[in-house]
């Protein structure tokens, strides 16, 4: 299947998903409560944390593997035995190593089987699914993978309604529905696909389990000191926040990152395609191919986070009063900074496919320490509170960890570019990003100051009728801007002339 049917599959499939999971989080949002929300938020994240410690980028060096051409059967033995080792070391750390004074201090006195269901709930989800998604992706089973992830969310979503439409809906139920639904899944998927995994690898020359261990030592040793700084950096982040801020500023920044993940829809749909397809393409000397992957994805990806970013950002008071209710609505200054993260993470993405698919692990990496290094501290001067500590913060909470996530993502996301620009001998084009960020808020802009009546007292259908009619506005205006004037979003003229004969082609076809 060519790179474009799969990408529209998987960015349709991505669209279901992404509405289900965002009225998923809603209803869990609004029943739980921002403290509740935020102690699911911080239990979840803190495994997520322990999860890039324990990866040491394993994770990907199998996708870049068997993404390059077909492998044997020791690539995937090794590494399946390593994310059984992973499980067995956080069991015995949490349960075993660690005293009950640092368990209660670090996790605020949550209990064992809270703890432990989300430690496997993560483990399930965020590992093992994502093990069995890059598997069908290297085969190009995109079609199929993508409809089991739809599937999944559909069924979760099923699930937090039935919960509190019986009023059963607490952190418990959800972290074992959780459970049960990826292990459900990941079963079935095992059982019927073990062949499609290994695929044609006995036509590859045998390899010895001492090669490949070498081979994925080769490719993660740059990456171990990065996985310590990842999981410093998110613990920190997270524990920072609940610590200093508690557990309702954590589900303030919780619903603001996951309403601004709307406009990553178009990224989550291409970078799994997009790695195969620079894996393969440099595995293969063609240099030419990835450069084109690379700046086709990148321009295409941002115009998109730009547009949707731009669309919502005036709208943010509105957006979390009419979607999570009065007791979020202290939380709409961090949405508005949040809406623009995606903007230049989508393009941090696409470099980290770039440099992984690549095998540039060293260059990336040291990037990426920096990075995480200059975090740490930016963190706490953000969040730690303004007095009662021998060094004080500013205390910002939610607000303040948005500014610093999209702060640093912007400046390091640029010198990875930078670097990607300057071995391919490529434009960087960083203008590109500004003036598409400037274009899309400004014009949202004025149609919010022309039509937006503002005030607490506003129904929710006034509400309701003033986003339709702006998106409306919004949408038609950049449709016909789009045709006019197509390099204002970084489209060629080719690239209109090329639609319009599409749509020109379909239009005959249905009329003739």
């Amino acid at each position: 299947m060519s790179i474009k049917k799969r990408f529209f599959f998987s960015f349709g499939a991505n669209a279901f998903r992404t509405v289900f999971s965002f009225l998923t989080g809603l209803l869990l949002a609004r029943s739980l409560g921002p403290n509740s929300y935020g102690n699911l938020a911080y239990l979840l994240g803190s495994f997520w944390a322990l999860r890039a410690l324990m990866d040491l980028g394993a994770s990907s060096a199998f996708y870049t593997f068997i993404a390059q051409r077909h492998r044997t059967g020791a690539y995937f033995s090794l590494y399946f035995s390593w994310l059984i080792i992973q499980f067995i070391v956080s069991l015995l750390l949490i349960f075993v190593l660690l005293p009950q004074s640092v368990i209660d201090y670090f996790w605020h006195d949550q209990s064992y089987e809270l703890i432990l269901l989300a430690l496997i709930a993560n483990y399930l989800q965020n590992q093992v699914w994502q093990t069995v998604v890059q598997i069908y992706e290297s085969k190009r089973e995109t079609i199929r993978i993508q409809i089991a992830t739809l599937i999944i969310v559909i069924t979760h979503f099923i699930f937090v309604s039935l919960c509190i439409l019986w009023d059963y809906l607490n952190i418990r139920t959800l972290l074992w529905g959780i459970c049960v639904e990826y292990f459900l899944v990941i079963f079935y998927f095992t059982v019927r696909g073990h062949k499609i995994w290994y695929g044609n690898a006995k036509d590859n020359h045998e390899e010895s389990i001492r090669q490949v261990f070498n081979t994925y030592i080769s490719y993660c040793k740059p990456m171990v000191w990065m996985a310590l700084f990842a999981f410093l950096h998110e613990i920190t982040d997270r524990w920072f926040l609940q610590h200093f801020s508690g557990s309702m500023q954590q589900g303030f920044y919780q619903v603001a990152l996951q309403l601004s993940t709307i406009s990553l829809l178009a990224a989550n749909s291409l970078l799994n395609v997009l790695w195969k397809e620079v894996a393969e393409a440099n595995d293969r000397g063609k240099i030419d191919a990835v450069i084109t992957l690379y700046e086709k994805s990148t321009r295409v990806l941002v115009v998109f986070g730009a547009c949707i970013a731009g669309l919502m950002a005036p709208w943010s008071r509105e957006l979390t009063s009419l979607l999570l209710g009065k007791a979020y609505y202290p939380a709409w200054p961090a949405l508005m900074i949040m809406l623009f993260y995606p903007v230049h993470q989508v393009i941090g993405q696409i470099n980290a496919t770039l440099f992984m698919a690549t095998g540039q692990t060293k260059l990336y990496t040291f990037i990426g320490n920096i990075g995480l290094l200059i975090s740490i501290p930016v963190s706490y001067f953000l969040l730690a509170p303004s007095s009662g500590l021998m060094i004080s913060g500013l205390g910002w909470g939610a607000f303040g960890l948005s500014i610093k996530i999209v702060a640093l993502n912007i400046i390091f996301v640029n010198i990875q570019s930078f670097f990607i620009a300057r071995k391919y001998a490529v434009p960087m084009r960083w203008t590109f990003q500004i003036k598409s960020i400037i274009f899309f808020s400004s014009f949202s802009y004025l149609i919010y100051i022309l039509i937006a009546e503002v005030g607490e007292d506003l129904s929710k259908a006034l509400l309701i009728k003033q986003l339709v009619f702006a998106s409306l506005i919004y949408v038609l205006g950049i449709c016909i801007i789009t045709f006019k004037r197509p390099t204002i979003i970084g489209l060629e003229e080719s690239d209109i002339s090329s639609l319009r004969e599409w749509i020109t082609s379909k239009v005959k076809k249905k009329l003739f």
